[in-house]
């Protein structure tokens, strides 16, 4: 029987270091984030960047910018990250602390709600966020089945629910090319 040589995986530090640079856009704020320095944070990402041997960020000057590569890989890193945060509190369960379970889109999860939840956390350090992400759902009939809350687009108006307004939105299509 052959045995195929799997390319050695990313190292999970290197993984939750380049989702809080991406999601902060800034070594600093993420290293303050994780408590290491933003030397630590630049060597973690140029180390998964010469891993995947592609660059993640542009760096600019005072500034951070995500290459395509990198706006790609972090909504998957956010959500696998997410999804063995919340199998670790399900199979080794912390006492006294209350787990909340959110579903919602994908792209509002990675572009809204996760830059977002730091100061959640400060300021509900009880609470255990689990987030059930999804690519793209109509608008589904009935409750939320396996989640506490349930961020959905539309009126508002569905049977068995109770609804909250939690912005507006608009939304309109963009169309990508990219040369060939």
């Amino acid at each position: 029987m052959a045995h195929r040589v799997a390319r050695p995986f990313p190292h999970l530090n290197q993984l939750r270091v380049f989702e809080a640079a991406a999601r902060h856009l800034s070594f600093t704020r993420a290293g303050e984030e994780l408590n290491i320095s933003q030397a630590a944070v630049s060597q973690q990402v140029k180390s998964l960047e010469t891993h995947l041997k592609t660059p993640l960020f542009r760096r600019r000057h005072r500034r951070l910018e995500l290459t395509d590569g990198g706006q790609a890989y972090l909504p998957v890193v956010a959500q696998a990250l997410a999804r063995l945060d919340a199998a670790t509190e399900q199979i080794f369960p912390r006492t006294g602390r209350q787990v909340m379970t959110l579903r919602l889109s994908a792209s509002l999860a990675t572009l809204w709600l996760i830059p977002r939840l730091a100061p959640f956390y400060e300021s509900h350090p009880e609470i255990d966020l689990r987030l059930i992400t999804h690519l793209a759902r109509g608008e589904s009939e009935g409750g939320i089945d396996d989640a506490d809350l349930e961020i959905r687009y539309g009126t508002g108006e569905w049977a068995g629910v109770f609804a909250d307004k939690l912005m507006d939105a608009t939304i309109f299509p963009v169309w990508c090319s990219r040369p060939h």
